[in-house]
């Protein structure tokens, strides 16, 4: 019986283990960071060095399209404003889940600092 709710089990398992795999590095929460798209401000519902995920998107990006943005991130009582290139990998009603093309080195230090510190 155990065997058999391992088995049954055993796919979601593995679906959740390569998805973290796949990822490469821990994901933080927004915490406040917003990324400007089209002149349009989105909260970040989690991010990495790597890509990003917004819930409540209201464009019209479609999946593997390219796009620039502006990454602001909260420091204190100002904004630093990072330029960055990016691809839709997820599309998914109002989700839109983006991989980074271009982050400049001190973008990339700056999320990797606060992924470390949120995780």
């Amino acid at each position: 019986m155990l065997g058999k709710l391992r088995q049954f089990l055993a796919p979601e398992e593995q679906a959740a283990n390569s998805s973290r795999e796949r990822r490469g590095s821990p994901r933080a929460d927004g915490g406040g960071t917003t990324v400007r798209i089209d002149s349009k401000v989105y909260p970040l519902s989690n991010w990495d060095p790597t890509g990003f995920m917004i819930d409540g998107f209201e464009g019209s990006l479609v999946v593997k399209q390219r796009f620039s943005a502006v990454l602001m991130l909260p420091e204190g009582d100002k904004t630093i404003e990072y330029r960055t290139d990016a691809v839709v990998v997820r599309q998914d009603g109002r989700t839109l889940g983006a991989k980074f093309l271009f982050l400049s080195p001190d973008a990339k230090r700056a999320i990797e600092l606060r992924t470390r510190r949120a995780n």
